[in-house]
């Protein structure tokens, strides 16, 4: 099973990062703005094994977020089938 964290800020993301073995993480770009790239860069950069994903709408976002290294993108509005799809 699937054990899942949710937090609200950037913050709070690297402190469960930190303090737990996580697989992946998803990414909504219109919550976190330009901090969630700089988190991206850091996950990329401290926990390289973590699976990054981005959830956008926003073309200029998928951009910001593919340049700060992000393994994959979900366009909203998105269907759970393709979560699962990129993580099997």
């Amino acid at each position: 099973g699937l054990k899942l964290f949710f937090v609200d800020d950037t913050t709070s993301a690297l402190t469960v990062l930190k303090g737990h073995k996580i697989d992946f993480i998803i990414v909504d770009a219109v919550i976190t703005g330009p901090e969630g790239c700089q988190l991206l860069m850091n996950i990329k950069k401290d926990f390289p094994h973590i699976e990054t994903i981005v959830i956008s709408q926003n073309l200029q976002e998928r951009c910001d977020f593919l340049v700060s290294g992000t393994d994959n993108f979900i366009v909203e509005p998105i269907e759970s089938q393709e979560i699962f799809a990129i993580l099997h």
